[in-house]
């Protein structure tokens, strides 16, 4: 089994939210919930203040965010959907044990909601505790197969664990629901890369991105398994593309082959 990537990677994968440097993704597509929304019954100023959280939240800016949802709190009161997006911010935060308590109230009452079981499962994998997080991933898939997000959750999850053929089922049931998915298309290729298909691990990222970052990934993808000269030998060639590609040029100098990622490129 290889091991696991680094968090920037890992959590970027997954599609979880995480304070990292400005480097944060979304945790997936809106909510499926069969309960009323609050921006629906919320007045407008509410409604916008809600709209404008989730969109921080996607862009990294997680405080700007919880200050948002905290403020509509006072205004909506105790909801799924809201206390679901407050408790996004928390894990982002890494404030997990809060993100626990604001989720817990709506557990006995909600337990059927799948976007609550898929943000549940975010929070225990964001603890490590991967058979829960499995529980609750599968959960979710149950209360609403067509959602693409929980499969590439419970792909990434199998695909941490070395259970490579699985995380690739799940990866093409997100694709197929959602073509343009690019996380799901990414994570497709590098489970096929630790399968040793590389090709159609390169086709996967070529489908999700820019010839420059399909090769970056490449580089990833080998540097993941341990083949340091192929993944020297794809971040050169991404380089070649795009010598702008920062991600490229700092896995160069991290594998010892390359120059520092701040040294002002063209000096003499």
């Amino acid at each position: 089994m290889s091991s696991p990537p680094t968090a920037v990677v890992l959590w970027a994968l997954l599609g979880c939210s995480v304070a990292l440097s400005g480097c944060v993704a979304s945790h997936g597509s809106k909510a499926l919930s069969r309960e009323p929304s609050p921006w629906s019954t919320a007045d407008g100023r509410t409604a916008t203040r809600l709209n404008l959280a989730a969109t921080l939240l996607d862009m990294g800016q997680v405080r700007q965010a919880l200050d948002l949802v905290m403020l509509a709190s006072q205004e909506v009161g105790q909801d799924l959907e809201l206390d679901i997006l407050r408790a996004r911010c928390l894990m982002a935060l890494g404030m997990f044990a809060e993100a626990e308590a604001a989720l817990e109230p709506h557990l006995d009452w909600h337990g059927a909601n799948a976007e609550l079981q898929r943000v549940l499962g975010l929070l225990h994998f964001d603890q490590q505790q991967y058979q829960q997080a499995e529980d609750a991933f599968r959960k979710a898939i149950r209360l609403a197969p067509s959602n693409p997000a929980a499969h590439n959750n419970l792909g990434f999850l199998l695909m941490v664990q070395g259970r490579n053929q699985e995380a690739l089922e799940q990866f093409q049931l997100a694709l197929d629901l959602r073509p343009t998915f690019q996380r799901a298309r990414n994570n497709q290729g590098f489970v096929l890369a630790a399968l040793g298909r590389d090709e159609d691990a390169l086709r996967a990222f070529s489908l999700a991105g820019s010839d420059s970052r399909a090769m970056s990934n490449m580089g990833l993808a080998c540097e993941r398994r341990g083949d340091k000269e192929q993944a020297a030998n794809y971040y050169r060639q991404a380089l070649q593309l795009d010598p702008r590609l920062v991600a490229a040029r700092e896995a160069l100098h991290r594998l010892g082959v390359g120059d520092s990622p701040n040294q002002e490129q063209g000096a003499p």
